[in-house]
């Protein structure tokens, strides 16, 4: 016979889950993450911007998130490549940064070649419930 006290903690687990969403939907999802130059030409500041789940599959319920973020960021010779972990407020199918201003702040190496435009490509690698 099943005992039944310890068959429920694995019935919640799996509701748990299964009522969390899921990131797989969202995963590579390219996103815009403004790159802007400091005037000393030595630092850059970094923001993440709201994105959408354009086909709404995700299944996360409104409220906050964790939405961990790949960037891959260069100007001449200079290149970062980072993930970081931003919280998000989700509601309906639009992710918006919690905290909207300047994420960060980028300085660039000092013998390295830093000319030409900055490049950013930032997407989705994992987006967790709160």
């Amino acid at each position: 016979m099943v005992n039944f006290k310890s068959v429920l903690p694995v019935f919640l687990l799996i509701g748990l889950v299964a009522c969390s969403g899921s990131s797989d939907s969202l995963k590579g999802k390219k996103i815009d993450c403004e790159i802007e130059e400091y005037a000393d030409g030595k630092t850059m500041f970094r923001t993440f911007v709201a994105f959408t789940d354009d086909d709404a599959s995700s299944g996360f319920r409104d409220g906050e998130v964790t939405v961990t973020i790949k960037s891959n960021i260069s100007k001449g010779e200079f290149m970062l490549n980072d993930e970081e972990m931003v919280p998000y407020i989700k509601s309906g199918n639009v992710f918006t940064p919690k905290y909207p201003q300047v994420w960060d702040s980028i300085t660039l190496a000092k013998n390295v070649d830093t000319s030409g435009d900055v490049i950013a490509d930032c997407s989705v690698s994992m987006v967790v419930p709160k």
